[in-house]
């Protein structure tokens, strides 16, 4: 057993693949928590404000001529 146990403390096949799992946790992690931010802020009301300016502002919509000559 006490062989066995040092044959993996002095293996280093695996390192590699532990950082590897290190970095896709973290990148995982990071996901998550800005999902679950995300979720938790309210909707704005942007998209309900928009067909509203375009009616107050017309002009807006629209491009002025090329006087330009």
């Amino acid at each position: 057993m006490r062989n066995l146990i040092g044959r993996f403390w002095r293996d280093e096949s695996g390192s590699v693949i532990v950082g590897d799992w290190a970095f896709v946790a973290t990148i995982l992690v990071l996901g998550a928590v800005t999902g679950m931010v995300a979720l938790h802020q309210p909707t704005p009301d942007e998209p309900d404000d928009s067909p509203r300016a375009a009616v107050v502002h017309p002009a807006a919509a629209h491009t002025a001529p090329n006087d330009a000559r």
